[in-house]
């Protein structure tokens, strides 16, 4: 039962958005620090060295060393994105979570389609500035992490079982969708936009940290876009799930993809470099702004708006 002083602190934190930021960003510091230490954990429990087997996944790809950076990458994305929010909810929102977070089950199937394919519309566009973003200036030393991680992020897709499909479905498309909306668009967006009582400027604010927080300085643009889409639908829509089951559709088609055209996955750097027609750009532009208007309207409608 929650004492008087929790329900002061819980008042507090409802009212002072600004505090609530500061609370969460300290726990995500402190949780990424504890899942670090627990992957280290997990490291000595099975007898793997987690930055060796980084460092070595491309020339020794096996099945152990792939599911031992699964569940190292679940791990993190819990423990940095997930606990974090999960303790700020509990600490501001209690019960009132549901509410305050918009986690009511999405009524309407039709906002639910016309989400994930405002997402999938935005795809040409991101391809776009991806081809941009390579053409700025880095630092030597983001482009070498830029390259790992890219590499980490081939090697995983490497599926040689219907088993492992399922594992990357969980791994990059399940877990990221559910822990980064929660914290990026449900607790971030939303307290941003109280603060500052500017939303469109908070779903920005949201989306550039969500994309910084990758550390792809060659890809920040197009998950920039991707954050700001994803922080759309939630404003127009109101409900949390749309963004999640938006992100996890966008995530588990890709993996989809690589799991049935290996050839695609071989050949992923020759496929990125290839620059998009600025008249499929266009086309594409147009056409995710009609999504928009429609995902807008309907929603306004079912608000009664």
């Amino acid at each position: 039962m929650a004492t008087q002083k929790d329900n002061l602190l819980r008042t507090r934190m409802q009212q002072q958005p600004l505090l609530l930021l500061m609370v969460l960003l300290f726990l995500v510091f402190l949780s990424s620090l504890l899942g670090a230490l627990f992957t280290q954990l997990l490291s000595n429990m099975v007898g793997v060295d987690y930055q060796t087997a980084i460092n070595t996944i491309v020339e020794q790809n096996t099945l152990s060393k792939r599911n031992f950076l699964r569940s190292a990458t679940i791990l993190n994305q819990l423990m940095t994105f997930l606990l974090p929010t999960l303790i700020v909810i509990w600490m501001a929102y209690a019960s009132q979570f549901n509410k305050e977070l918009r986690l009511q089950l999405p009524s309407n199937i039709v906002l639910v389609a016309l989400g994930i394919l405002f997402l999938f519309a935005t795809f040409p566009v991101a391809q776009w500035l991806f081809s941009i973003n390579k053409t700025l200036p880095l630092p030597a030393s983001a482009i070498a992490l830029e390259e790992k991680l890219s590499e980490l992020s081939k090697a995983l897709l490497v599926m040689e079982s219907p088993w492992e499909l399922v594992f990357n479905v969980l791994t990059i498309a399940l877990v990221p969708a559910v822990c980064e909306e929660l914290l990026f668009r449900g607790v971030l967006q939303q307290q941003l936009s109280k603060w500052m009582n500017q939303p469109i400027l908070a779903i920005w604010i949201a989306a550039f940290i969500f994309s910084a927080i990758h550390g792809q300085f060659q890809g920040f643009l197009p998950r920039l876009l991707l954050g700001a889409a994803l922080g759309y639908l939630l404003f127009w829509t109101q409900n949390l799930w749309i963004p999640i089951i938006a992100h996890f559709f966008n995530n588990a088609i890709q993996i989809l993809v690589a799991y049935s055209r290996t050839d695609l996955l071989e050949n992923s750097e020759l496929i990125q470099d290839q620059s998009i027609p600025l008249l499929v750009v266009a086309v594409s532009s147009i056409f995710v702004v009609y999504l928009g208007f429609s995902i807008k309207k309907i929603s306004r409608h079912k608000l009664g708006g």
